[in-house]
């Protein structure tokens, strides 16, 4: 074989695995697209497509731009196509960091169209050394709200200034 069959042969296995609209200048379907969700789990995850579902066992963790989501065990639902994930829930050691806030609780359903959370299961929510705790926390993510009931109780630590009593 001539070196430039082997270069040709070089070439095309290389225009296949990157794609061959990206060669010439081309968008590739995944640069359209912002940081993805990334969801890993040590026990491993089962598609059920009848159900358009896939669970995930064992120190589940999920990331994407707005932060991470760790449980045991979580379930998502997909829209009728795959395409996009409908809803979460998530169950055992639910525990969410998006930086300066931090909630955990047992479990969690989010819907994910609309950006409610719901929280349960001895749920509580830190930010710094604040710590607001309630039955039932909901977070409403497109109103920039949160809902605590019943028994709330907010934890509210202010810096020492002059004293009132």
């Amino acid at each position: 074989m001539g070196i430039k069959r082997i270069l040709f042969g070089c070439l095309c296995l290389i225009c296949m695995s990157i794609g061959v609209h990206s060669v010439f200048g081309e968008e590739l379907p995944h640069e359209r697209f912002e940081n993805p969700t990334v969801i890993t789990s040590d026990g491993g995850v089962v598609f059920d497509y009848t159900k358009n579902i896939a669970i995930f066992t064992d120190n589940v963790v999920v990331k994407d731009d707005q932060g991470v989501l760790k449980a045991d065990k979580m379930k998502v639902f997909f829209d009728a196509k795959g395409s996009s994930m409908k809803r979460i829930e998530a169950f055992g050691h639910v525990f969410i960091d998006q930086g300066g806030r931090q909630a955990e609780s047992q479990k969690l359903l989010m819907l994910v169209p609309s950006g409610k959370i719901i929280l349960t299961g001895n749920p509580r929510i830190k930010q710094g050394v604040d710590t607001y705790s309630a039955q039932k926390i909901t977070i409403l993510k497109k109103s920039n709200r949160i809902i605590f009931e019943p028994k709330a109780k907010l934890m509210i630590f202010q810096q020492k200034k002059d004293q009132i009593f």
